[in-house]
């Protein structure tokens, strides 16, 4: 072996010995050193064997979180923001993130974490894009430490303070500080959605509690903090405060390699801090900080730091608030200037050795101490990719901590965002012969970054440093600054120059320079790098020194680091998995798995954890990857057996998870057992609604029962299945008893099985047996059974059920015979009224849109419908419901909107308004059926459907169908109470609701109004129309009861449709009887408006039937009925002489004309006799003298009390004369006796009329005795006319006053009426009454003062058929003239309605309705005006939206008009909303914008911003609201597009407006800030805006 070989041995050998000697200090390895150390200070656990402590600023705070007890989720700030509440992880989050939290890198510990990667990854785009600013990421997210990060005691500073904060401190942004605050509130307000914090959210939290609780468990003597120039200000007050007893703190920093991103940092803000600090210590002598000036360095010499000196010099001449005021540093020895190289080209890293074309081109190799610097990642890969392995290419960021013997600083300026900026240098030269810039704050707040990084990079170097750029106009004015500021002799200059013309001198200085290193010096490096975890250059460094496994090494963790600090999520995944790979060649799996964790790869993680028999971590990986067997199967072995059960039953395994909590029942937790028991059945539940696989769940339930609750579930779920098919049998009569058997029979071996394992009754076990009972009642038709479960049900308050019970009884209700039938009927009309009231309530709030009902859920219930899972709008229709036929289905699927649907429509999941729609559709065809039924059933009820037999109870006719039943006042009501309940089921079921929705077709409503028209005809000419005093009783015919109002509609249809023959009397008759007691002002106004109407003659002898003369012109004529209006109208005015005039008009011309006017039935002339009997009660009433007259009680109740008791009051000015008042009298008297002659012939068929007709005219001779003798003469030759005993008994009397002993005792036969004495008492005179003699055969007297004495006398003698009603009935209608007559004065307008009332008074009677209500309109008018006036003098009044919704209307009828659309109605509410809106909103903006532009002066003092504000507010802002205006407005051009009903078209346009409107908006603000920023501001806004 020779010498030569020897040395390289040796030289081999000390190598590998170096390299096994090494051992490099990995991340897990101070992960690991970290974790031993505890997550707390408290003494106990934090012992002397700790101590000296040496940790980062991440292990501090996670020891205090530790000490404090404070979570993740209480760092979020959110106190000030309208952010979300931040909701607590579940138990297995818990749980996974507890384990996670020791087996990830720091970086990766809690993804909720933002650093300015996340920052810069996921906020700054929204926040870029939202404020359209062109500010450095770096900047703004330094900016918001200062917002956030200096005063401990709020969250941040208030946009007011922020504002204050001093210029000279923190320059950067003093201009856009507004635009800064709003972004930073915008990314708070992002950051507490998402659920993320800060360093700054982390510091303020851990603040809050120190300060409710100091660190006292644990004394600690001194701290120090080394790069103290790189945190917050608001974290070493934290340390301050939570050391406040240490005897000593030390913070060691550079301000000027201040350069970290986020941070603020200024010495002396720490030495107020410190001060403060100091002075809540309460100690007796306050220390003042001391600051050691450091200025000593062993590091570089005195070249290198001279130059390094002139740049802090710079620094604290531009900003000087920004750094602290430090003597220059220096050095024990002294070394070569810096070289500043002239000329320098990037194609001379690149080079010939030996300078020979022919020859690969290389670079001479650098040693392991030196270094090329760029500025940053991106240069640095294209120089790299130029010098190749020759030399190490490192950031300034990258070198900061690092040092090296010699620097390259190549391209610092020419690469510089500062640019041009760089000139304002010159300014601090005391002489400057060229124009320099002005120095600005807002301009030049770059540079304060620049020359830090400048001051980084070269103190970077020990021994030479060359400044290499190839941009001498970005550099000149430092080199100047250097060479002419310092005025020092040649050999005293900072700098020396090195011209660099060609590839020669390149490569001569480069030869010069370069300076070659063993591989053990290239170790060695590589071991440091390793250590500053820049893994590129240990890479580098490793490579040079062959040591293979350390490259390894290294380039596993650099590939990580990559994709740690990439923002593109492919580069990500990809260097993560190459990470992995890379970690797993080097026996690092515990590192590889944790890479795919990084990109939850955790399936791969886990099969590396599973390898290596880490059983735990390998069952949370595979169950983040949501491999829930293998996770079980894992967590089975390391006995997590609680996180095993979780994760079978995530996975799905539902056999596999219920067999383990049974077989570990004893190792879990009970909740464990109770909340996977819970989620089994939950599934199998839902399984069983989706697929039909009940007995599949039910054999679940049964083996998962635990306790009372797990049975009593059981029971219930199985009951539902029994429910699903009553309702197919009940509702949709699809017979199915095979299943229903089936599951009862289930039911029932349930019941034995496990009830007497009950160890307590549960509270709706009852209710359960019950529903039990009653589905076998059901089956059983055990009709007594079901109607005991109605009650149990009602009192349990269990609608659902109650309603199916309900139903299965009127289902199964047999045929009935007698009282049984009535009383079966009236519990099926009550149970169907109630049904009614809830289907239609039902339907009332789908159509409303009602978000929240409990009807709703009632039905749902009923249907036995579940919530389409987290979806409010969704809902689940079970396996086998009817709702699920074909027909059902498809129509709810035309009707969906989401295409989701499609997926999940093998779970019956539907859109909740299909879902109710669908229930009706198939609910109330079966209410429809029962309807139909209790029709037929109730036409069989005498007491309902037909009047009281003659014979009362004698009747021994077999054919006769009428009521057989002595009739009383209590007989009477109840028939009618029977009756309005029938009448009130009928009417319930409103066919047009059900028309409007398509519940029904014609068909079926055509017969349901068919029924409702004949129990309302029923209703009125059985129980309510006055027939006889024997069976008529007042009081119960006039009872007040709600179902009043709705009579109103079916009469209606009932007789206006057919009020188109003016000359039918019946109709006419009856119309105005109905709605006069109903009390229907719009129907009496339509009659009016019909009878009011002239016909011009043809020819005047030809008057048509049911015509007189107009005005006595022959050529005119008008309807007979007018004269009944007339009646009426002067009646409610109280003028009683002229309703009188007119009614006997009328009479008179229906007695003369009975057939023409078609009164021909005995009803027909039983409402003439009715307005007889009025009529003559009237002419009683207004006799000369006081009121003194007797007439039968119903004549009192059925005339006076409901409609007017005014004329009982004497008034010699509306009475009648004797002379007159006698021949009204005669009158009344000689209609009566025509109307007797035409009717006797016929006495079999007008029997109940003759009777009315002969005791009126005993009523006359009663009350006047002057027309006895002619009653008695027309009685005796009318007896020789009639055979009927009841009409006989009073024609044979012989004298008045045995007539008036028949009358009384014919009124008093059935106790439903009774004479009575009307006595109006006057005190003043103290006459008696002429019938005082009556008295004494038990007649009662009401005597009266006033009209309030009349209406309690009168409660006094009524019957008392019903105790709870004694209320006397308000006529309405009286009220309302009332009020129009005494209307009250207020000057002008009182005097105009005066007048028209007086032109009401003259005219003709015939037309005083239609002048009646041409005075109201002009009233209403003359209001409206007055309205308008007093409105458009208000200050601020603007007629345009008024305007413009008024033509808005006009168009909208238009339209709706001429197209029949169903899309019409939401298209007109569109437009007469969000469109008037919008254009009001545009016609507003659009005047504004003009008188704007018109007033807007050409001022040259102008900012140039501000005219170019203005000029885009002319040539655009105005231009586009113009344009959306026009196309918006109703024109003849935009007409014909807008009645093309596209909705679409009209969103789109007002989406495109409102857009305008905001971009106008935001125009605003920005010109109100630029007006605020100018000199003129108060005279510029006073003037323009």
């Amino acid at each position: 072996m020779t010498k030569a070989m020897f040395r390289e041995y040796r030289e081999k050998k000390e190598k590998e010995e170096c390299v096994s000697t090494l051992k490099m200090h990995e991340e897990k390895d101070e992960k690991k050193e970290l974790a031993k150390i505890p997550n707390t200070f408290n003494y106990m656990r934090l012992t002397d064997e700790y101590f000296p402590l040496f940790i980062t600023f991440d292990k501090f705070f996670k020891m205090l979180q530790g000490t404090y007890g404070i979570k993740n989720q209480d760092l979020i700030i959110q106190e000030k923001l309208n952010a979300d509440n931040i909701d607590s992880c579940d138990k297995e989050k818990e749980r996974f993130n507890c384990w996670s939290s020791n087996n990830i890198t720091d970086d990766t510990q809690d993804k909720n974490f933002v650093c300015y990667k996340k920052f810069r990854k996921e906020y700054w785009p929204s926040l870029k894009d939202n404020y359209n600013h062109k500010f450095d990421c770096e900047l703004v997210y330094s900016e918001f430490s200062i917002i956030k990060g200096t005063n401990p005691e709020v969250d941040f500073l208030s946009r007011e303070d922020y504002i204050e904060v001093s210029t000279k401190k923190y320059p950067v942004f003093f201009y856009n500080r507004d635009q800064i605050y709003d972004m930073f509130l915008h990314y708070e307000k992002m950051k507490a959605r998402k659920h993320q914090y800060d360093s700054i959210d982390r510091t303020l939290a851990i603040f809050r509690y120190v300060k409710k609780k100091a660190l006292s468990s644990l004394h600690i003597h001194e701290v120090y903090i080394d790069e103290c120039q790189d945190n917050h200000i608001i974290d070493l007050a934290l340390i301050l405060k939570i050391f406040n007893r240490t005897s000593s703190i030390f913070f060691a920093g550079d301000i000027a390699q201040c350069i970290a991103k986020g941070s603020s940092f200024r010495f002396q803000d720490l030495r107020a801090l410190m001060y403060q600090w100091e002075l809540t210590r309460r100690q007796n002598v306050i220390l003042k900080p001391k600051l050691f000036e450091l200025n000593v360095n062993y590091r570089c010499h005195n070249g290198i730091l001279k130059l390094a000196a002139s740049v802090v010099e710079l620094i604290r001449h531009f900003f000087p608030n920004s750094i602290d005021r430090l003597p220059p540093e220096r050095s024990v020895v002294d070394g070569p200037r810096p070289i500043v190289v002239d000329g320098f080209q990037k194609e001379y890293f690149k080079f010939s050795k030996t300078n020979r074309p022919d020859e690969p081109s290389a670079f001479i190799e650098f040693g392991a101490d030196q270094v090329i610097i760029v500025r940053d990642d991106d240069i640095k890969s294209r120089v790299q990719e130029l010098v190749g392995e020759g030399a190490m290419v490192t950031t300034i960021l990258g070198a900061k901590g690092m040092e090296y013997d010699d620097v390259i600083l190549y391209n610092f300026f020419a690469d510089s965002p500062a640019c041009r900026k760089w000139r304002v240098i010159l300014a601090a030269l005391s002489e400057i012969s060229e124009p320099v810039p002005t120095f600005s704050h807002e301009k030049h707040y770059i540079l304060s970054s620049e020359l830090k990084h400048l001051y980084v990079a070269i103190t970077r170097a020990r021994r030479k440093i060359s400044i290499c750029d190839e941009n001498t106009e970005y550099d000149l004015p430092i080199r100047k600054y250097w060479n002419d500021g310092n005025q020092k002799k040649d050999d005293q200059k900072l700098f020396s120059i090195k011209t660099i013309s060609n590839l020669i001198q390149a490569k001569e200085f480069f030869s010069d320079w370069a300076r070659g290193s063993s591989p053990d010096e290239w170790n060695r490096k590589g071991v440091d790098y390793f250590e500053q975890r820049q893994y590129e250059q240990a890479v580098f460094c490793f490579k040079k020194s062959g040591n293979e496994e350390s490259r390894k090494l290294a380039y596993a963790n650099y590939l990580r680091q990559l994709a740690r600090n990439d923002f593109d999520d492919d580069n990500i995944k990809t260097n993560f998995i190459r990470a992995a790979i890379a970690f797993k060649e080097c026996s690092r799996p515990e590192e590889a798995a944790l890479c795919y964790q990084e990109i939850n790869m955790c399936e791969e993680a886990g099969d590396i954890y599973a390898e290596q028999g880490m059983f735990e971590p390998a069952a949370y990986n595979y169950r983040e990857a949501k491999k829930y067997l293998k996770a079980g199967k894992y967590f089975e072995k390391a006995e997590m057996y609680d996180d095993a059960a979780f994760a079978y039953k995530n996975g799905h395994h539902y056999e596999i998870a219920a067999n383990f909590i049974l077989s570990y029942k004893q190792e879990i937790e009970e909740m464990t057992f109770q909340h996977v028991a819970r989620h089994i059945k939950d599934n199998y539940h839902s399984a069983a609604i989706s697929d039909g696989k009940y007995d599949e769940a039910i054999d679940m339930y049964k083996i998962l029962i635990d306790d009372n609750n797990d049975i009593c579930e059981t029971f219930e779920f199985i009951l539902y299945i029994c429910r699903i098919d009553i309702l197919k049998e009940a509702i949709t009569c699809i017979k199915s008893h095979s299943t229903l058997q089936k599951y009862l029979l289930k039911t029932k071996e349930f019941i034995v099985e496990f009830e007497s394992q009950l160890t307590s009754k549960p509270e709706n076990w009852d209710d359960l047996i019950e529903e039990f009972n009653l589905y076998s009642a059901y089956l059983d038709r055990d009709v007594k059974k079901v109607y005991e479960c109605i009650r149990f049900f009602k009192h349990r308050k269990e609608l659902a059920i109650e309603f199916h019970a309900v139903n299965i009884w009127l289902q199964i209700l047999p045929q009935s015979f007698g009282i049984q039938a009535k009383h079966h009927h009236h519990e099926r009309l009550q149970y169907l009224q109630w049904m009614c009231e809830l289907v239609f309530s039902f339907i009332n709030d789908i159509n409303t849109s009602k978000k929240s009902n409990q009807n709703k859920k009632n039905f749902e219930n009923i249907f036995c419908i579940k919530k389409g899972g987290n979806n409010l709008q969704k809902r689940q229709i079970p396996f086998g419901n009817p709702l699920l036929q074909s027909h059902f289905v498809n129509n709810m699927h035309k009707s969906r909107i989401d295409d989701v649907e499609e997926k999940r429509n093998d779970q019956h999941i539907y859109d909740m308004n299909d879902v109710h729609q669908r229930i009706l559709k198939c609910l109330v065809p079966r209410i429809s059926e029962h309807i139909k039924n209790a029709d037929q059933k109730g036409r069989d009820i005498s007491d309902i459907s037909y009047q009281i037999c003659y014979k009362f109870t004698s009747c021994e006719e077999s054919d006769c169908r009428r009521h057989h039943v002595k009739p009383t006042p209590s007989i009477l009501y109840q028939r009618l109470m029977f009756a309005r309940l029938q009448y009130t089921v009928m009417a319930k079921f409103d066919v047009n609701v059900l028309k409007n929705n398509g519940y029904l077709n014609n068909e079926q409503i055509k017969k349901i109004r068919n029924l409702q028209k004949w129990w309302t005809d029923r209703l009125i000419k059985i129980h309510i129309r006055y027939q006889s005093p024997q069976v008529s009783c007042p009081e119960a015919t006039y009872i007040k009861f709600p179902e009043r109002k709705t009579l109103v509609y079916f009469a209606r249809r009932t007789w206006l449709f057919n009020f188109k023959y003016i000359n039918n009397f019946e109709v006419i008759l009856k119309y105005m009887h109905v709605f006069q007691w109903l009390q229907d002002r719009q129907s009496i106004n339509k009659f009016n408006w019909v009878v009011s109407k002239t016909k011009i003659l043809s020819d005047s002898n030809n008057l048509p039937i049911g015509f007189e003369y107009y005005k006595g012109h022959t050529r005119a004529a008008i309807p007979i009925g007018n004269r009944l209006s007339s009646f009426f109208f002067h009646l409610y005015f109280n003028n009683v002489i002229s309703a009188i005039s007119n009614i006997k008009i009328f009479i008179q011309y229906a007695i003369d004309n009975a057939q023409l006017v078609n009164l021909v039935t005995s009803d027909a002339f039983g409402n003439l006799v009715s307005l007889i009997e009025f009529t003559i009660s009237l002419i009683f009433t207004i006799k000369p003298g006081y009121c003194d007259f007797c007439i039968p009680r119903a004549f009192l109740i059925n005339y006076f009390e409901e409609f007017t008791a005014e004329p009982l009051i004497s008034n010699n000015q509306h009475n009648y004369e004797r002379e007159n008042y006698l021949n009204v009298i005669e009158n009344s008297f000689d209609q009566v006796k025509q109307l007797l002659n035409h009717l006797i012939c016929e006495e079999q068929v007008y029997l109940s009329v003759i009777l009315r007709l002969i005791r009126l005219l005993i009523l006359i001779g009663l009350n006047e005795s002057k027309f006895a003798t002619k009653i008695i003469i027309f009685f005796k030759r009318l007896n020789h006319k009639v055979f009927s005993i009841k009409i006989k008994k009073y024609l044979e009397k012989k004298s008045l006053e045995q007539l008036i002993n028949v009358l009384c005792n014919d009124l008093n036969e059935t106790g439903c009426d009774s004479l009575v004495i009307v006595h109006h008492y006057m005190k003043c005179t103290q006459i008696l009454s002429k019938f005082s003699s009556l008295e004494k055969s038990n007649i009662k007297k009401l005597t009266y003062k006033s009209v309030k004495d009349f209406h309690s006398a009168l409660q006094q003698i009524k019957s008392p058929v019903n105790i709870q009603e004694k209320v006397t009935i308000v006529n309405n209608l009286q009220v309302w003239y009332c009020k129009i007559r005494n209307l009250s004065r207020s000057q002008k307008a009182i005097r105009k309605i005066q007048g028209w009332f007086r032109k009401i008074k003259k005219i003709r009677k015939i037309q005083a309705w239609l002048h009646k209500l041409e005075a109201v309109k002009k009233i209403q008018n003359w209001i409206r005006r007055v309205f308008k006036r007093v409105k458009s003098r208000q200050p601020g009044y603007d007629p345009t939206p008024n305007k413009i919704y008024y033509d808005m209307m006009v168009f909208c009828k238009e339209i709706a008009k001429e197209i029949n659309k169903k899309s019409v109605r939401i298209y007109v509410i569109l437009l007469r909303g969000q469109t008037v809106d919008v254009v009001v909103k545009l016609t507003r903006l659009y005047n504004q914008i003009k008188t704007f532009i018109n007033n807007c002066s050409p001022d040259l003092n102008k900012s140039k911003k501000l005219l170019e504000l203005e000029n885009e507010l002319r040539n655009r802002h105005y231009k586009e609201v113009q344009q959306a205006l026009k196309s918006l407005s109703i024109t003849d051009e935009n007409s014909a597009k807008y009645k093309e009903i596209n909705i679409k078209w009209l969103k789109v346009k007002l989406q495109k407006a409102e857009n305008i409107i905001d971009q106008f908006q935001k125009w605003i603000d920005i010109y109100e800030i630029e007006v605020n920023a100018s000199h003129s501001n108060k005279i510029f806004q006073q003037k323009e805006f």
